[in-house]
């Protein structure tokens, strides 16, 4: 009595099933009237957890379910392709050291203030005034008059003068 070797069909893996459209003709050509996708970008967004277009990612699997598995070249293609196991990524700390952030550190230092604790809470002020003169330079334009020349010119000129001491410091000559 024989039996027939069941055939297994491989888990349907979006980025290996766009490499191997992307690699027959037909195939991208199929997809690239549909969607006009550049492959690296695809790649990136689905690397970075965003994904690709919903029905970009359905198509990929019918073409996958009803051609690459089904044309044992495309087939042994897809099976061969090694993809990089991705390492959990642990979620960042918060980006943000707000004031309330600051002071909690310098309590949890024994209230010791280094340089880093006053340079960071000047910092948090110079966004604050950088929210205040954005609404303000936004209600210039479209609501009411709240500045004048003058201070618009002192305003451009201080922030030049801001962006010249920076540079040196944010953009180190190597």
């Amino acid at each position: 009595m024989k039996t027939k070797a069941k055939k297994v069909t491989p888990e349907f893996n979006i980025s290996k099933a766009l490499i191997v459209i992307e690699k027959d003709a037909d195939l991208n050509d199929m997809f690239r009237e549909k969607f006009g996708t550049d492959y690296k970008m695809s790649h990136a967004l689905i690397n970075s957890g965003t994904g690709i277009k919903a029905s970009a990612e359905k198509y990929a699997k019918s073409l996958f379910e009803k051609i690459i598995v089904v044309r044992p070249q495309l087939l042994e293609q897809y099976n061969s392709l090694k993809l990089p196991v991705k390492e959990e990524v642990k979620p960042n700390k918060k980006k943000r050291w707000g004031l309330k952030a600051i002071d909690k550190d310098i309590a949890d230092g024994g209230n010791k203030v280094k340089q880093i604790h006053r340079t960071a809470k000047k910092i948090q002020l110079l966004k604050k005034i950088f929210t205040k003169l954005e609404m303000r330079s936004f209600n210039e334009r479209f609501t009411k008059k709240t500045l004048t020349d003058s201070e618009l010119r002192e305003i451009g000129g201080a922030i030049e003068t801001f962006n010249k001491k920076m540079d040196s410091i944010l953009k180190p000559k190597k």
